[in-house]
């Protein structure tokens, strides 16, 4: 029997088990070419953003990036 996660238990688990720590060390072990071109990352809720507000959240972020 599989057991459903309510959406808050999903965000939380997301939060700890795909955190961008844990997936950096990933690339880094898997995939180091990429990696060494990965300036950053940034943790959004993709979900509850519309297409303009993840546009406006990467734009910022490399925009700090590039100063």
């Amino acid at each position: 029997m599989e057991t459903q996660m309510s959406q808050v238990h999903q965000t939380t688990y997301n939060a700890i088990f795909q955190h961008p720590v844990a997936r950096n060390l990933h690339l880094k072990h898997h995939y180091p070419d990429i990696a060494q071109r990965v300036i950053g990352t940034v943790v959004v809720n993709e979900q509850h953003m519309s297409e303009d507000q993840l546009l406006a959240q990467a734009r910022a972020f490399y925009g700090a990036t590039e100063r």
